[in-house]
């Protein structure tokens, strides 16, 4: 939720409204298409309350695209943890095309805004970016792999080549400092 930092009274006042709408705004959200993920009763564990938070899915494995078949059925190599993955659609008009429909489709203009310029939540066309700015981070953060991560873990059925397009879109209308930017290919 796109909430000052430490505005813990402005903070609760959201979360009671959207608990008061919950029924409304999930119907509306399912109407869109918009994919949801199971939740506890309360948009939140509140301090006195006493709620027990499920644990987080467990990520399936999901094949690397550049992992080459092993000669005899030999594992892969495992991949080093210091090379971060890079948008296979960066720069691809098509699929920016496609990324930004996407945007729209799946609502991030409803939280960032229609140009990405930010609103209810951060801007994503400038260098400032919370937990890292390359291709794989920010695919953790929309899949709700971030922990401690404040955007809403609702994108997490999301097929990753659909994330992918959105983050490709992104990319094209970065308005920050050029020499922040270390996801081009």
């Amino acid at each position: 939720m796109g909430v000052k930092k430490g505005n813990q009274e402005l903070k609760s006042q959201l979360e009671a409204a959207i608990d008061r709408r919950r029924t409304e705004i999930q119907a509306i959200l399912e109407e869109y298409g918009v994919p949801l993920q199971p939740i506890l009763s309360g948009s939140t564990a509140r301090a006195g309350q006493n709620q027990e938070a499920a644990p987080p899915p467990t990520p399936t494995p999901q094949p690397t695209p550049d992992a080459a078949p092993q000669p005899d059925g030999a594992a892969a190599p495992p991949a080093d943890p210091a090379i971060k993955k890079l948008n296979p659609f960066s720069g691809n008009a098509e699929k920016i095309a496609e990324g930004r429909k996407l945007y729209f489709q799946v609502g991030c203009q409803g939280c960032h805004g229609g140009g990405g310029g930010g609103g209810m939540a951060a801007s994503v066309i400038d260098e400032i970016w919370k937990f890292g700015s390359d291709d794989e981070t920010l695919f953790k953060l929309i899949k709700g792999q971030i922990p401690s991560q404040t955007m809403p873990i609702v994108y997490n059925a999301l097929p990753d080549e659909d994330v992918w397009k959105m983050l490709a879109f992104i990319r094209s209308v970065y308005a920050g400092d050029p020499s922040k930017i270390n996801w081009a290919n």
